[in-house]
């Protein structure tokens, strides 16, 4: 599937949204890199701050995982092609800790595609892989030791 047939999908569940007056609250990297793929960047601009105010909001309210606000600020911020904010922020995930299967995507993610060969995201990505290998290590060993 290509950027154009994309971007089709994502209006169509865009427009289903506005007419339940519902908000998407995790697309929006995802919505905001389409948008600039096929040559709107107004558009992905819109996503790129709803992202970022409300990641913002969530951290100082500490509302939802703060790692994870954090890597949608770093999505953002890469998207827009600023490299020093998209890894300051992916650091700051990296600290809080924490373990998901989605990080395991991060290398191959077009969301870090301007980042991706930068030595410093290359690191936090191992660690971040690392610290989720570890985890799953400890799960699979205590499945075993349950008989699970």
């Amino acid at each position: 599937m290509g950027y154009k047939e994309s971007l089709e999908y994502f209006e169509t569940y865009i427009r289903s949204l506005e007419k339940y007056g519902a908000e998407d609250l995790w697309t929006k990297p995802e919505f905001a890199y389409v948008y600039l793929k096929n040559g709107f960047p107004e558009k992905a601009d819109f996503f790129i701050e709803k992202q970022i105010a409300q990641s913002e909001e969530w951290i100082a309210k500490d509302i939802g995982m703060a790692n994870g606000q954090y890597i949608f600020l770093s999505y953002m911020y890469a998207i827009r092609g600023d490299k020093g904010k998209a890894l300051e922020n992916l650091k700051l995930a990296n600290q809080l800790g924490g373990v998901a299967v989605y990080v395991m995507g991060f290398r191959n993610s077009p969301l870090f595609e301007n980042i991706r060969d930068e030595s410093e995201f290359q690191q936090t990505v191992s660690e971040m892989e690392a610290r989720y290998q570890a985890e799953h290590e400890r799960v699979r060993q205590w499945l075993e030791e349950h008989d699970r």
